[in-house]
C-alpha cells in the first residue's frame, strides 16, 4: 500500500554515499523517517532534489507504506514556495521542529497538529515583532502538549486571581509564587495579554521538561540571543 501526503523535513542528515536519512511531519502519518535515494551527488538533478529536503519547504511525498522501521521516498516535490523565516522567525522554525524531533512518536496521526504548525511557519513569516513570535511559540507548544495528552484544563476551583503552578502528577496547585491565574486563563483560552508572556514561557518550558527530560535544546540556545537582539 503507498503512502501519499504532504509534509515537512524536520531534520536530515546524510546516510551511506548517495542518500539522506530525513525525519518528516505528515498529518495522517505523523513522524516518518525515511531515505531518500540520490540526492547526494553533483548532478543537476540531485543538487535540486537535495535543495527540495530543506526544512520549512512543503512537499508532497509518497511511500511504501511499513509497519516500522525506516520508509524509501519514492517520489517527492515541492507543494508551493519554501517559507521564507528570518533572524528571530528561523530561530523559532528550528525550536518548533526539534521539539517535534524529541517528543512526537512515529505514525501517529495528528492532523491538527499539522495544521497547527503550518499555520505557525505562515505567521511567523509575516510577524517579526518579538511578543508576536513569543505567542506563536506558547500556542504550538500548548497544542503539542494536548497531542502527548498533557493538556492543561483548568479545575472547576480555579480562581484568575490566584497564583498556580503545575505539577505533572498533581496538575495545578495555589502557590503564593507562580503563574498568575488571569495569564493561565489568557494562555488556554488563546487571548493574547502581552505582560503574560514571560509567565507562559516559563510556565510551558516547565512543564515541557517533563517530557524532554535533562538533555537540552540546542535550538533554545538560538533564541535568547536573537531576541535580545531585537529589543536593542
Amino acid at each position: 500500500m503507498w503512502c501519499e501526503q504532504p509534509g515537512f523535513v524536520l531534520h536530515r542528515r546524510p546516510y551511506r554515499e548517495t542518500s539522506l536519512l530525513v525525519s518528516l511531519l505528515t498529518p495522517e502519518q505523523g513522524r516518518v523517517d525515511a531515505v531518500a535515494k540520490g540526492v547526494r551527488g553533483h548532478s543537476k538533478r540531485a543538487v535540486q532534489k537535495a535543495a527540495w529536503l530543506q526544512p520549512f519547504q512543503p512537499l508532497r511525498l509518497r511511500w511504501r507504506a511499513r509497519q516500522s522501521g525506516l520508509v524509501t521516498l519514492s517520489q517527492f516535490e515541492p507543494e508551493g514556495a519554501c517559507l521564507s523565516l528570518q533572524d528571530t522567525a528561523l530561530a523559532c522554525g528550528f525550536y518548533l521542529n526539534e521539539l517535534l524531533m524529541r517528543l512526537l512518536p512515529q505514525g501517529v496521526s495528528l492532523t491538527p497538529l499539522f495544521e497547527q504548525y503550518v499555520m505557525t511557519l505562515g505567521l511567523l513569516a509575516r510577524h517579526g515583532d518579538a511578543p508576536a513570535q513569543s505567542w506563536l511559540l506558547r500556542q504550538f507548544e500548548l497544542a503539542l502538549l494536548d497531542v502527548l495528552g498533557a493538556g492543561l484544563h483548568l479545575p472547576v476551583d480555579f480562581h484568575p486571581g490566584r497564583r498556580y503552578r503545575w505539577q505533572t502528577d498533581a496538575g495545578w496547585l495555589i502557590t503564593d509564587e507562580g503563574i498568575e491565574g488571569r495569564c493561565i486563563e489568557a494562555l488556554l483560552a488563546g487571548r493574547l495579554m502581552p505582560d503574560c508572556l514571560a509567565q507562559q514561557k516559563r510556565l510551558l518550558q516547565g512543564v515541557l521538561s517533563a517530557w524532554l527530560g535533562p538533555k537540552p535544546l540546542q535550538s533554545a540556545h538560538l533564541l535568547k540571543p536573537l531576541f535580545n537582539r531585537k529589543k536593542t
